[in-house]
């Protein structure tokens, strides 16, 4: 489970624990990013939040995923595990790094679940992305709906497996009916 900017993995332990009823024999990790943020204590960033345009945003979720894919396979390895038993989880710039890990693991993940994020990258995908799960509210007024929208149309051209749940009126947060959606996504993933 990928935190979003300026919080850090406990953050998402309340997320983890909803999630563990439905899936009870599932191992949650909650990393923290790399890169503290600067001038607070105890939060972190996957990259610089003021990478606004487009290029830097990439340059970004790259060095990240470059930093937390070996990461993420010590973490399997030490269970005896493979990718496909592997789910990502993310909120906010949490979900660029879950989407782009989807969409380029090879061997792929299992599955991906988006909370509230955007598809920064969808150049050269594996020759299998991960089936994704993207959750969006349509008043989210730091990401808005439209990536979501845009990620959706970008990933059926890839002929990317994708469900999606749109909340009106939502902003941007993680909701109960969004957490059902998650945990319902995942339990398909491994029958």
């Amino acid at each position: 489970m990928l935190h979003g900017y300026g919080a850090n993995g406990a953050d998402l332990r309340d997320v983890a624990q909803t999630l563990a009823q439905e899936l009870p024999d599932t191992v949650f990790l909650l990393p923290d990013a790399l890169e503290p943020m600067p001038g607070s204590p105890g939060a972190f960033q996957w990259f610089p939040l003021a990478v606004s345009d487009d290029v830097q945003r990439r340059a970004g979720v790259r060095r990240a995923v470059a930093q937390l894919t070996p990461w993420v396979d010590h973490e399997l390895h030490a269970r005896g595990l493979a990718r496909a038993r592997l789910a990502l989880v993310g909120f906010s710039q949490g979900a660029m790094l879950a989407l782009d890990l989807g969409l380029h693991l090879d061997p792929p993940a299992a599955g991906v679940v988006s909370l509230s994020g955007r598809l920064v990258d969808d150049g050269a995908p594996s020759p299998a992305p991960s089936p994704a799960l993207l959750v969006h509210g349509t008043a989210d007024g730091r990401i808005p709906v439209a990536e979501t929208e845009r990620a959706l149309s970008l990933l059926g051209r890839l002929h990317v497996r994708t469900e999606s749940l749109l909340m009106p009126g939502v902003g941007h947060t993680i909701t109960p009916q969004g957490m059902a959606a998650a945990g319902a996504f995942l339990r398909r993933l491994w029958p």
